[in-house]
């Protein structure tokens, strides 16, 4: 069974997904804010295959995707030096 998990995404919003490799944990944000972890405790083996960004959407809307060659409205510096999400 599938539960929700965060708020439902509009126009405007800004969208972000990551890994916690210490943790094996991934994480979303929303417009900057930490929306918490989806997943826990990731195979190593699943890692070690390599994760790939993907998006799926179902509309005729123009998406803008970032995979860092700009700055991130989530400020992932500071997760990381505040000890991540915990």
């Amino acid at each position: 069974m599938v539960s929700q998990y965060g708020p439902l995404f509009g126009p405007g919003d800004t969208v972000g997904c990551g890994l916690e490799y210490s943790t094996r944990r991934i994480f979303f944000v929303w417009n900057g804010n930490f929306l918490g972890y989806a997943f826990d405790e990731i195979s190593e083996d699943v890692i070690d295959g390599g994760l790939f960004p993907t998006v799926g959407v179902d509309t005729e809307c123009p998406l803008h995707i970032n995979f860092g060659n700009q700055p991130f409205k989530f400020d992932l510096r500071g997760f990381v030096r505040n000890g991540c999400g915990l």
